[in-house]
């Protein structure tokens, strides 16, 4: 019997406040649950540019590149929409 592989590997950089930054460091290796879409790549490379962005951080806000590891058989909703995406270049 063979097992298929589940778990994937997205990321997702971006600039938040950093009171936002304590609430994420406190799920670090748990559970993170968000209420709306979250828009990942499969492309490290592509994460880190959204991390760094065009313009220089303002005050109070931080740079953070998340590695999300996904097991595609867990009961949340996980879909890849590169397909989709009119950003095909960010693969989603």
């Amino acid at each position: 019997q063979q097992h298929e592989m589940s778990i994937l590997n997205v990321y997702r950089g971006m600039r938040i406040d950093e009171q936002e930054l304590q609430n994420i460091k406190e799920k670090v290796g748990g559970l993170m649950s968000h209420s709306s879409f979250l828009s990942t790549t499969s492309v490290l490379d592509i994460a880190i540019e959204f991390a760094l962005g065009d313009e220089p951080l303002p005050p109070g806000k931080v740079s953070l590149l998340m590695d999300i590891t996904v097991d595609e058989k867990s009961p949340f909703p996980v879909a890849d929409i590169n397909h989709l995406s009119v950003f095909d270049d960010e693969y989603e």
